[in-house]
């Protein structure tokens, strides 16, 4: 029997009934647009091609094999770095018209290039192609020890992308050691074949230009660097551009090789010279532009040679062409030492 003092206990419907343990968040629905982090994978700015072709399909067609293109372009500071692009391999630049379509980097503010390239999306446009000329095709010969870091060059070579200097074997697909480079307009691809181990091949093989590689924190590769030209200067008497590499720079307290000592290896074989880190992406831009630079500039040499020996008049063949052979190829002595100037002769 209730007591007439107490009255039943009523919840009013605008209040709630206390949290009990079976009310928990985990079983109340995911609120809409939320994603787990860990399910979104990591992503670069650039596809990770992993040193292969890109495809791109187009409507109504197959699968087409994109190539690579590095874009540079020189300036009175310097060198600048304009970014990557991505053309079909099949087809001519100087075919369909100068237009071609191609995946390319936005480019609106373009800096000079540094060892860590900035990030920028990739598009899908139709633009003029900037060179309208099928590409000329070069071939460089690369010298030096194993374990000196050429094929981590070839690399970096390949991408603006830091790569982290990590010796990837290229295999042995033969387009992986080639490199499609715009500069200033003008494209051209650089063949690079490894001659280390085949002393045959450094003597057959027909180059444009010679890298010859080694590492400051190793007297002994630079050894084997003074004996590769040696061979190539004395013993085969080829008179072509001879570069000098000294990588692993980053490793200056292990240094071995001073610079002075390569510098003068370099003046003595009439080389051009210049100090690299795979590693951390240190002038291996300013390499690349370097080696296309001085083989065009052999070629013009080779182009005026042969309209002054049209000329009948001796005196302007020696002061014409023959002279920026002689200043070239050490024909003549020099005055002071040209050798860290990739850009000029």
């Amino acid at each position: 029997m209730e007591s007439p003092n107490s009255s039943p206990l009523i919840f009013n419907n605008c209040g709630s009934a206390p949290p009990s343990r079976t009310n928990s968040f985990k079983n109340k629905p995911r609120a809409r647009g939320v994603q787990k982090l860990i399910d979104a994978p990591r992503r670069n700015s650039m596809p990770d091609t992993g040193g292969k072709e890109l495809l791109a399909v187009k409507e109504g067609t197959t699968a087409e094999p994109l190539r690579r293109v590095r874009s540079f372009k020189m300036t009175s500071k310097g060198i600048v770095n304009r970014g990557d692009t991505f053309r079909h391999s099949n087809s001519s630049l100087a075919s369909e018209g100068s237009y071609s379509e191609f995946i390319s980097h936005k480019d609106k503010h373009p800096q000079k290039i540094s060892s860590e390239p900035e990030n920028v999306d990739l598009e899908i446009t139709n633009e003029p192609a900037t060179s309208t000329t099928i590409p000329n095709v070069f071939r460089v010969a690369l010298c030096g020890s194993v374990g000196v870091g050429k094929t981590a060059l070839v690399n970096q070579f390949k991408t603006s992308e830091y790569m982290g200097g990590f010796e990837i074997s290229i295999g042995d697909v033969e387009d992986e050691m080639t490199v499609s480079v715009l500069l200033d307009g003008e494209e051209s691809t650089l063949e690079f074949h490894d001659v280390t181990d085949n002393q045959e091949l450094l003597r057959t093989l027909t180059v444009d230009a010679y890298v010859v590689v080694f590492s400051v924190n190793s007297p002994p590769t630079f050894q084997i660097a003074k004996d590769n030209l040696n061979k190539i200067r004395n013993d085969l008497k080829i008179n072509k551009t001879i570069i000098i590499v000294a990588n692993k720079i980053d490793l200056v307290r292990k240094r071995g090789v001073p610079a002075s000592d390569a510098r003068k290896l370099a003046d003595s074989y009439n080389c051009k010279y210049i100090e690299t880190s795979v590693a951390l992406n240190h002038q291996v831009d300013e390499l690349l532009v370097g080696i296309l630079r001085q083989i065009r500039l052999q070629q013009n040499m080779k182009s005026a040679e042969i309209i002054s020996e049209s000329n009948s008049n001796p005196k302007v063949k020696r002061s014409g062409a023959l002279g920026l052979l002689d200043r070239l190829f050490g024909r003549k002595p020099k005055s002071g030492s040209t050798c860290d100037n990739l850009y000029d002769v």
